[in-house]
């Protein structure tokens, strides 16, 4: 097994949404739809469907994101605050 120098490591399947839901939330978009989702995981970490489906219950039992619609994800306000906070987009000083 080689690592490949322009690909990031990724431990697991929750680490893996964490991350695109993160980025899209940068990017601007709030809210991810399941296909998005599924089709970054597999282009990101090769995570099939049923996993990813499976890990997005799960982590929606525990809070780590929330489903305000079927088939629509989205961080938590407790994480958005702490995107924020490492990364202020307002300017300083105001």
């Amino acid at each position: 097994m080689k690592l490949v120098e322009e690909k990031e490591i990724v431990g697991s399947c929750v680490e893996t949404i964490k991350l695109i839901m993160k980025k899209h939330y940068r990017l601007g978009i709030k809210e991810v739809k399941t296909k998005t989702i599924i089709s970054n995981a597999y282009e990101l970490n090769k995570t099939s469907q049923k996993t990813v489906h499976n890990t997005l219950g799960i982590m929606v039992n525990s809070r780590k994101i929330c489903r305000p619609r079927k088939g629509v994800y989205k961080l938590p306000d407790s994480t958005i605050q702490k995107i924020k906070n490492n990364f202020p987009t307002e300017d300083f000083g105001n």
